[in-house]
Order: structure tokens, then sequence, then C-alpha cells
């Protein structure tokens, strides 16, 4: 009697974790915080804002990208406290 060979179940290959690199710019425009994955760099424009309460407080201003606007995000670093809230283009310019 022939033998059937048992079919394996499929493996995905794993994928090696890509680095992570985070680096602050300081431009005559301002500061500007660099994020890479891998091979992929995002820089962000990175303003200092007021806060009552917590250590420090930031909008990222993500870059234009291809003519399209980038996202503005509001963070406050405050140990387990700390938020991020994101603001479409048009509620962050206002328009």
């Amino acid at each position: 009697m022939p033998s059937v060979p048992s079919s394996r179940p499929a493996v995905k290959p794993s994928r090696k974790p890509q680095p992570r690199i985070a680096r602050l710019h300081q431009l005559p425009s301002g500061l500007v915080l660099g994020l890479t994955t891998g091979k992929d760099t995002t820089f962000y424009g990175l303003k200092p804002l007021d806060h009552g309460f917590g250590q420090a407080a930031f909008r990222l201003s993500k870059a234009e990208r291809g003519g399209v606007p980038g996202e503005v995000y509001d963070v406050l670093l405050d140990g387990a406290r700390s938020s991020i809230c994101w603001h479409s283009f048009a509620t962050a310019t206002g328009r």
C-alpha cells in the first residue's frame, strides 16, 4: 500500500526585528525629530508647549510627503500618565 506523505503546516518565516532609532536635530528653523525604522525615516517638527502639569509637552508635526500634509500630535510626558492627542490637518491648521 503506498503511503501518503503527511502535509506539513505552513510556517510563516519570522521577520528580523527592525532597529528603531530616534535622533534630535537642531536646525535654524527649530528642532526636528527623526524616527528611523529599518531604512525608513520620518521627520517631525518639534515645538515645546506650555503645560500646567507633567514633565514636558510637545507638538509634533509630521513632515509633508508627496504634497500631502502630515499629521499633528500633542504629546505630554508625565511618567505613567503620559498621553498623546492626534489632530487632523484641518483642526491643527485652523482650516
